[in-house]
């Protein structure tokens, strides 16, 4: 796997669309800066990486490959972080990070779990320890079909759906948004790793990182009208996701 050589390019949207759909091999990562909560100018950094030697056989893929590919990902998102310390960037060892994942449509087409423990390897470098890693989706039978195995507590990373984690009994009201959120985020959760999957959904069209989200609420069906719009972006900008939010991938 050594001298591995990935491909790492400027896209527009419209290029990246396309890469997303043709390279099984491609992680977008969105950095957002944790500070600042109010509205800003500045665009966000956006870097993809893909290779063509990721796929192992079948639904599997190279967990080496993956790992490299990421940190080249995170190395060139934040170029002035040297190799171990490019996570320190973005987490301290004193955060608990939710990992929120979309397993909605089983395996192939949810984050793979050797991107997740890519994932986790990193956040551990950071000197966060497995028992402040949460990774979570809306069900455990969700994640368990996309080949998550259930860890309700430690010792290991916590791994389990809102129907084990349970909501808060206090309603969010904000915008259009009015919803019981995921002890996950109301509880624990200090940082938010968004790790969502391109998809066209049937009644709101694309699908991405903000409406992964959907699956932090206990009641998403209520906001697929209007092919959710305002409420996509609605909860998305709710400061208790906005203000925890680190890194999409």
């Amino acid at each position: 796997m050594e001298g591995q050589t990935f491909h790492l390019s400027p896209v527009k949207r419209r290029q990246f669309l396309k890469g997303g759909l043709l390279f099984a091999g491609q992680f977008l990562l969105d950095s957002l800066d944790p500070f600042k909560t109010s509205a800003s100018s500045h665009s966000s950094r956006v870097v993809i990486v893909q290779s063509d030697s990721i796929r192992a056989g079948g639904l599997k893929i190279h967990k080496q490959i993956v790992r490299e590919m990421l940190e080249t990902a995170m190395q060139n998102l934040f170029p002035g972080s040297p190799g171990k310390t490019v996570w320190k960037t973005l987490f301290s060892p004193k955060d608990v990070v939710a990992v929120k994942l979309n397993c909605l449509a089983g395996k192939g087409l949810s984050p793979h779990p050797e991107l997740v423990e890519a994932i986790v390897a990193g956040l551990k470098s950071a000197g966060i320890p497995e028992r402040h890693i949460i990774l979570f989706d809306r069900l455990n039978e969700d994640l368990k079909r996309a080949g998550f195995k259930i860890n309700r507590r430690p010792p290991g990373v916590i791994c389990l759906g809102n129907d084990s984690a349970g909501y808060d009994p206090e309603l969010i009201v904000y915008r259009s948004i009015g919803s019981l959120m995921s002890r996950v985020l109301t509880n624990y959760a200090t940082a938010i790793i968004n790790v969502p999957v391109l998809k066209d959904h049937g009644i709101v069209g694309f699908s991405g990182g903000m409406k992964n989200f959907f699956g932090v609420i206990h009641n998403p069906n209520k906001y697929h009208l209007n092919v959710g719009d305002p409420y996509v972006p609605d909860l998305s900008s709710y400061p208790l996701i906005k203000n925890k939010l680190r890194l999409i991938i």
